[in-house]
């Protein structure tokens, strides 16, 4: 607005609206149970229901560097086998939950404890 000397204020037009959407995370699952398998392992963990699916990451180190993650599945799904690894080969396994906003946007929930597995011949 603008104040004149006689104290009268005029006011301008109002911006356009905007939409906000505010999403709680995801709740956080756990891994019921990790096992190899020839060349992988297979992950099992609990069914979320406040989640649209779920994100795994795997790698060889347990700080995670250069690991690789992989999609497992929608909200029904509670399991995931990954193969084509190396044999006999230790590897850190995590989870997550996350959403899927109606604009495509994706939030995370918190990652599980990491568990290790070695993969089979």
């Amino acid at each position: 607005y603008v104040t004149f000397a006689a104290g009268t204020r005029v006011w301008g037009d109002w911006s356009p609206a905007k939409a906000i959407t505010t999403t709680a995370k995801p709740s956080t699952t756990s891994i019921k149970s990790v096992s190899g398998v020839s060349c992988g392992f297979r992950v099992n963990w609990s069914k979320v229901s406040d989640t649209t699916g779920y994100q795994l990451q795997y790698s060889t180190r347990s700080d995670f560097k250069g690991g690789a993650y992989v999609y497992g599945g929608a909200t029904n799904t509670t399991s995931k086998t990954v193969t084509g690894r190396a044999r006999n080969t230790r590897y850190y396994v995590r989870v997550r939950t996350y959403k899927t906003l109606a604009d495509g946007t994706r939030i995370w929930g918190n990652w599980t404890s990491a568990k290790s597995v070695i993969t089979k011949k």
